[in-house]
Parts: structure tokens; C-alpha cells; sequence
């Protein structure tokens, strides 16, 4: 007999996706803000802003499958998706204040790509954290496709925001710098107030060991898959 469906209620799944939106939010201005931020700004060549922005998208495809891995066999009384995303926390509000307000004109260029490289590690630990607890939720096919609708909903709405408060800001102050400092703002305001919710208010169910691929079958299983491939491919660019 199958197993029986969990039910959520409305309220509980708001809550479980609202970690969603400032996630999201995060991703928009540090891929289509801060670049232009670092070179005009922090006076920061454009050549070494790119290779700063890019080496750290490729080192993410090195290390977030073993963020995943790691979290994976994490066992602990509070469950390992609401550990990572409370213990990632005070991180992903550190490294968005100082890669978006703390940096100051004429920064060293280590120091920069080191509070790049920070932000998008701990954006990676959270979002893996929350991206995986959505598939488990509602370990079903129609209940995963509920959970990550709501969650890309509340990702909409999180990047919407942002291109309201950066329109906004510049648009009254006439400063683009100004627009940067009020997205890290909103960001760091809207992440301890939604991962709160979601941790204290979703319930996390115990799950069984499950067994796990090494990189090279997880290579040859996506080598063999042409579907995957299609997915994954245009996300992969999509990234950068």
C-alpha cells in the first residue's frame, strides 16, 4: 500500500518557502549589481571583477555537491535541514553586509574575491539546505511539485523586491551605490525573520540513511541521461 500523503497546512508551507525570497533576492543583485558595484565603486578593474565573478560560479560546480554530500550525513535531534539553515544563518548575513556595504573604494583585490568567494559559500549552504528539505517535505512526486511551486513563488517575489528597492533608491537618490546598500539592507532585514519562521514553524520528519553516489557514477548516470543533460545544461549557463 502506498504511503499516505503528509499533509501541510497553508500556513506551514508559507512558511517553509518564505527562506525562498530573500535567497532568491540575494542571487539578482549579486550577479547583476555587485559586478558593476566592485568596478565602479571599489575601483576595482573590470577584467578582474569578471574572473572574480566567474572563478567563484565555477568553483560552486566543484564544491556544492560536496555542501550536499556533507549535509546529507548530518544527524542531529534539531534535523539536519533545520541545522544548516539556522547554522548558516549569522554567516549569510555577514557576508552579505560586507560584500555589499563593508567594502570601501580602493579595497585590496584579495579581499574582495575573499568576501565574494564568502558570500556565494554561504548562500550555497543555505540554499542546499532549503532546495533539499523541499524534496522531503512532501516526499512525494505531486507534493515535491507543491512545495517547490510555493518556494518558486516566494523566489519571485524576492527578486521582484529587489528591483523595486533598487529602482526606488536610485531613482529618489540618485545613487546607484545607494541602491546597492538598500538591497544588502533589505536582504540581511529579510533573512533572519524568514528562516526563523521556517524553522520554527515546519516540522522536520526523521528520514532513513540513503544510499549515495560517488562522483563518477553520478558522471556516468548524467552521461547517460540526455534528459537530464537538457535540464542541466542551460541552468549550468544560466549561472554564469
Amino acid at each position: 500500500m502506498a504511503k499516505a500523503e503528509r499533509k501541510v497546512a497553508w500556513w506551514e508551507l508559507a512558511a517553509f518557502a518564505a527562506p525562498a525570497a530573500p535567497l532568491t533576492a540575494m542571487t539578482l543583485p549579486s550577479v547583476i549589481f555587485l559586478p558593476p558595484h566592485f568596478a565602479t565603486h571599489l575601483g576595482i578593474p573590470l577584467s578582474v571583477v569578471s574572473a572574480i565573478f566567474i572563478g567563484v560560479r565555477m568553483l560552486d560546480i566543484i564544491v556544492d555537491p560536496g555542501i550536499g554530500n556533507f549535509q546529507d550525513r548530518t544527524h542531529v535531534p534539531l534535523g539536519r535541514r533545520r541545522f544548516w539553515m539556522l547554522a548558516g544563518l549569522p554567516f549569510i548575513m555577514s557576508a552579505i553586509w560586507f560584500s555589499y556595504i563593508g567594502l570601501w573604494p580602493g579595497v585590496p583585490i584579495w579581499i574582495a574575491a575573499a568576501a565574494v568567494v564568502f558570500l556565494f559559500f554561504a548562500y550555497a549552504v543555505m540554499a542546499i539546505a532549503h532546495l533539499a528539505w523541499s524534496g522531503e517535505l512532501i516526499p512525494t512526486y505531486h507534493g515535491r511539485t507543491h512545495v517547490l511551486g510555493a518556494a518558486q513563488t516566494a523566489s519571485m517575489i524576492g527578486s521582484s523586491l529587489m528591483l523595486v528597492v533598487a529602482g526606488y533608491v536610485a531613482q529618489t537618490q540618485g545613487s546607484n551605490l545607494l541602491a546597492v546598500y538598500a538591497m544588502g539592507w533589505t536582504i540581511i532585514a529579510l533573512m533572519p525573520i524568514t528562516v526563523l519562521m521556517c524553522v520554527l514553524l515546519v516540522r522536520e520528519s526523521p528520514r532513513p540513511p540513503q544510499p549515495h553516489l560517488t562522483i563518477g557514477q553520478t558522471l556516468s548516470t548524467l552521461a547517460r541521461n540526455k534528459l537530464a543533460q537538457r535540464v542541466l545544461l542551460p541552468d549550468l549557463l544560466l549561472g554564469f
